[in-house]
């Protein structure tokens, strides 16, 4: 039986397609047990459970077992416990013994791993290079600016060997070399999907290749203009050349035509790619694209609203619109999971009687207020006197413009960080690092995907914000 490649452009319905084709399986009498929908993250395996059970209200979480990502497939096929994998303080307490200092903490949303920690880089090359089916060193020597001499990280990936061994552990790429090695038999599914395909490593498409191999029905869904992972491993090639029937989603539900046209012209500049036959929104509004001079420039008071950046920094401007003028909002420092106001939300609880644990009265008295609470109380900014001025402004504002802190409406990320979302109005900084710039130049078709992912989270209207610098994507 051969493999079904199913190609979906942005907005066009893949996962919709594929538990559609779920339910196909089901009333021909597959038992759920025997379907594998394998994810490339843990929050789109629990989305995809999530609309299952939904479509399928007769079936419960037994039942779709087979709903994971490719590291839990293999977690449970090689039967590791929490304790057989390496953890971070043990990652800390080697690099301490070899003085190369380390934080633990390495955000994949930029697009980079650059002006990390040495440790920190040094464990990121060594799973780069377990992913990429290479060795630590071919990967070390390709490396841009690990911040350590060869010789140190020889000593360090010799030493890792060892501590792994010395204490029989593994870490999440190990799983996945047991299982593509044929260490473990893995399960023969009678329906195999893969979601997201653009995305897996050369080492997860070995892991897929002996499930494919065992499956009687195959269907591997994903979109190769939309790849912006090559950085952390991943091998759209591997999408790109895998043999098996073609199929291009051809409608999508999200892109409205003046959005659906700029996309669809940035990705036939993409020099790789499969080409797709897709068309936009049937709906008569065309949706508005447009350049404006900056963020202050946009009226973000309705609808909801990404504002993307290629570098995190650049979003500090943006940060700061919110702030002062009281929209509600969620990325970096953000204010909806702060401390003080857990002790808002708490001291308004009590105010309207309403049930409050020990810890909620604690930040109360913490923020101000030690005396009981009652509906004769005064309003919270009158009681909380701890709360930072700035903060206890901004909170203020927010409410006086009826926002929600609960459901903000504007989200602040990277690119990378909001592939999958989408929103009424997506706000595109143009200008990137001077890093990002050097590989713009390098390989231009990595860095129109990243901008291609950003315009096509739009459902309305698209703006793009120009550049300050020197440094900028050319749209």
């Amino acid at each position: 039986m051969p493999t079904n490649k199913i190609f979906g452009p942005p907005g066009t319905g893949k996962t919709t397609f594929m538990l559609n084709t779920v339910q196909h399986y089901l009333s021909e009498g597959v038992s759920p047990k025997s379907i594998g929908y394998l994810a490339f993250t843990t929050k789109a395996a629990k989305e995809a459970k999530h609309r299952a059970l939904e479509k399928f209200p007769h079936l419960n979480t037994n039942h779709l077992q087979g709903f994971r990502t490719i590291h839990s497939l293999c977690y449970s096929i090689c039967g590791y416990s929490t304790g057989d994998i390496i953890q971070r303080n043990h990652y800390s307490d080697l690099c301490k013994k070899l003085s190369i200092p380390y934080s633990g903490y390495v955000s994949m949303e930029e697009g980079t791993v650059a002006d990390i920690l040495p440790g920190d880089r040094l464990i990121f090359i060594e799973g780069l290079a377990k992913a990429r089916r290479r060795s630590f060193m071919e990967e070390f020597d390709e490396a841009q600016s690990p911040g350590v001499g060869r010789q140190e990280a020889v000593l360090f990936d010799t030493a890792l060997k060892n501590f792994k061994q010395s204490q029989m552990l593994d870490d999440f790429n190990d799983m996945l070399i047991h299982v593509a090695d044929g260490q473990f038999s893995v399960p023969a599914f009678e329906v195999l999907f893969v979601d997201e395909a653009q995305d897996l490593s050369k080492l997860q498409w070995a892991v897929v290749q002996k499930l494919i191999q065992k499956a009687k029905h195959v269907y591997i869904a994903g979109d190769d203009d939309q790849a912006i992972f090559s950085w952390a491993g991943a091998d759209p090639e591997s999408f790109l050349g895998l043999d098996g029937d073609v199929s291009v989603l051809d409608r999508t539900y999200r892109l409205p035509h003046k959005v659906f046209d700029i996309a669809k012209n940035m990705s036939e500049t993409i020099q790789v790619r499969q080409q797709k036959v897709w068309s936009p929104r049937p709906e008569a509004d065309q949706g508005l694209v447009e350049w404006v001079r900056d963020i202050n420039s946009l009226e973000l008071d309705k609808g909801s609203w990404l504002i993307l950046a290629r570098n995190s920094y650049l979003l500090k401007e943006a940060q700061e619109l919110c702030f002062q003028e009281g929209y509600s909002y969620e990325g970096k420092n953000s204010l909806l999971e702060s401390e003080s106001l857990r002790a808002i939300r708490a001291y308004e609880d009590l105010r309207a009687d309403r049930e409050v644990g020990e810890d909620g009265r604690k930040l109360v008295a913490q923020y101000g207020w030690t005396g009981n609470v009652s509906s004769n109380s005064p309003i919270w900014h009158e009681a909380l006197l701890r709360i930072p001025i700035r903060e206890k402004e901004y909170f203020i504002a927010a409410r006086g413009k009826g926002e929600s802190l609960l459901r903000p409406r504007i989200r602040l990320s990277t690119i990378h960080g909001a592939k999958g979302g989408e929103a009424d109005h997506v706000a595109v900084y143009t200008e990137v690092s001077m890093r990002s710039y050097e590989t713009m130049q390098r390989d231009p078709d990595s860095e129109t995907r990243v901008f291609y992912v950003a315009a096509t989270r739009a459902k309305k209207s698209l703006h793009f914000i120009e550049p300050k610098g020197m440094n900028y994507f050319k749209i």
